[in-house]
């Protein structure tokens, strides 16, 4: 079974049941038009400045309560994708889902359509 996903002292209760990038290390470059050519800047790979999407359908409103306050403290958290040895320290860019209460108890309050989006601060 598959490792869940840490942020900050956030322990997923369900990993994104959508996939997301791989997280490794990529070129940063730009080019530039000149009057005869172009210039091109290479940086190198770096994994620094890349964003992370997670996407989940739905998620209990416990742990989108958790993940807020991280959110809110507007902090650099530890990102653990718990699926290599890696962790990083990233930020929270952004994040939301839609309120949901059941229909079938009327208590049972869920968030769905939830997004995360995290930015790779750097690797611990």
């Amino acid at each position: 079974m598959e490792g869940l996903m840490t942020l900050g002292d956030v322990t997923f209760t369900y990993n994104p049941k959508i996939s997301f990038p791989v997280i490794k290390p990529k070129v940063i470059n730009s080019v530039i038009e000149t009057y005869s050519g172009i210039a091109y800047f290479s940086w190198g790979p770096q994994i620094v400045g890349q964003e992370i999407p997670l996407e989940w359908e739905w998620m209990p409103e416990a742990q989108f309560a958790a993940i807020n306050t991280l959110y809110q403290a507007d902090d650099e958290v530890v990102f653990n994708p718990n699926n290599s040895t890696n962790t990083y320290n990233v930020r929270i860019k952004d994040f939301d889902g839609i309120y949901y209460v059941s229909k079938t108890t009327g208590t049972d309050v869920i968030r769905k359509n939830v997004k995360l989006n995290l930015l790779i601060m750097s690797q611990v």
